[in-house]
């Protein structure tokens, strides 16, 4: 996976995760499920929880500026 290819990931990763509160429980764990599998593409199946964790945290401190 190229770096641009990463970085478009985690563009979409965090946009879905500001979009999260809006969601019903349905779409937040078809959304949880998607996140899982884009973050297992990138890194790994072990690494996976640590870029979620990444995203998360990126995706707050986007939502604390605004």
């Amino acid at each position: 996976m190229s770096l641009e290819d990463d970085s478009k990931m985690d563009k979409m990763a965090v946009e879905m995760l500001l979009k999260a509160p809006m969601m019903s429980k349905e779409e937040l764990d078809e959304t949880i499920f998607t996140l899982r599998k884009m973050a297992i593409k990138k890194s790994g199946r072990r690494n996976a929880r640590f870029i979620m964790d990444s995203w998360a945290d990126t995706a707050y401190d986007i939502s604390m500026k605004c």
